[in-house]
């Protein structure tokens, strides 16, 4: 990860310990991402960062449902590996289609990530999609980039849409993007 990125900061050390935190500098940083095999380390460490000063801690939850309690305690994200292994498996099963979407609280709406066939019929460009009322078309992913919707912008196989969507219109959208972008 450290190699990967040059601003990232990967630390070996007992993350438990205060001294090793505090030695390391943790409330100088701005992300704190807990990622231990063990619940109970996660939160204590993301709760030590936020005690040091750190703004946003995040965690992996090992056990299912604990994720709003870490948010009362002031974890700003959670990430569950059965949500992890339950992403890849729906990701290796869904060759096209929505492949997850997740609500919106309070806005009636769904975020929503669609894969797009890998072989289309033919191109299309974005302004073509006839998109039911509401949906908001968010960005689409290629090649490990996010680029902003644009009408000329062409759509390959294999790419991905990331649209609000009002949960009323989830069935229509699908039906539209289903009958617009055919697998050839």
């Amino acid at each position: 990860l450290a190699e990967a990125h040059e601003d990232v900061a990967v630390l070996e050390g007992d993350a438990r310990s205060t001294a090793f935190l505090q030695d390391q500098q943790i409330g100088s940083v701005d992300y704190l991402m807990a990622m231990t095999g063990e619940d109970e380390v996660n939160l204590l460490v993301s709760l030590f960062g936020r005690k040091m000063g750190v703004p946003h801690t995040f965690t992996l939850l090992h056990r299912p449902g604990y994720a709003e309690l870490y948010g009362e305690l002031g974890v700003e994200g959670t990430v569950e590996a059965y949500d992890l292994v339950t992403r890849a498996i729906v990701e290796a099963m869904v060759p096209r289609g929505l492949v997850r979407s997740e609500p919106l609280p309070g806005t009636g709406y769904l975020l929503l990530e669609w894969r797009l066939p890998e072989q289309m019929a033919a191109p299309r460009l974005l302004a073509e999609l006839p998109l039911p009322h509401g949906v908001l078309l968010l960005a689409v992913a290629r090649g490990g980039q996010s680029l902003p919707p644009a009408p000329r912008l062409r759509l390959d196989g294999g790419e991905r849409l990331i649209a609000a969507c009002p949960s009323r219109e989830l069935q229509s959208l699908t039906a539209c993007l289903t009958s617009a972008l055919p697998e050839a």
